[in-house]
């Protein structure tokens, strides 16, 4: 029998979250991406590149969901999730953060590198116009689900 991973498993442990943005028409983009759970601040990061549409479109319109599960092939009513519902922050290159400074900007880039190596560094590397940008989910809703149709529903703050 498989473990079902909590919420909070999910959050450290899972490998990709789905990023959900919306552009000016409100049509919805969404991208997998490498990302980090601070347990502290229950905030949610992930970098990308100042010329993706996701930064294009958190520009206009900070608020993001994003989707990680765990799919299980041979019965998809043991499949586990959880999607976040929040606001972003975006820090581009040397900006401070809300958190403070470069050195927490820092040690949060530094977290995305222990979790992933080498494969952060190649995706950069990729893209000939990267400029890094660090983003930071906010959570204001969550719902996870596990084994079937049950949810549960944390509101974290009113969502505006």
């Amino acid at each position: 029998m498989r473990k079902i991973p909590s919420a909070e498993d999910l959050l450290r442990d899972a490998y990709f979250a789905y990023v959900c943005t919306a552009d000016e028409q409100n049509r919805p983009h969404i991208t997998p991406v490498f990302f980090y759970f601070d347990e502290s601040s229950g905030n949610i990061y992930f970098r990308t590149s100042r010329s993706s549409k996701k930064v294009n479109n958190l520009l206009k319109n900070n608020r993001v969901s994003l989707t990680i599960d765990v799919r299980d092939i041979e019965d998809p009513f043991n499949n586990t999730g959880i999607i976040v519902r929040g606001r972003a922050d975006l820090s581009f290159d040397d900006a401070k953060t809300e958190a403070g400074s470069m050195p927490f900007r820092n040690s949060i880039l530094i977290r995305l590198s222990e979790k992933y190596g080498p494969l952060v560094a190649q995706v950069a590397s990729k893209d000939h116009d990267w400029t890094d940008v660090l983003v930071e989910v906010k959570p204001r809703r969550i719902v996870y689900w596990s084994g079937g149709p049950r949810f549960s529903v944390l509101k974290l703050d009113a969502v505006s």
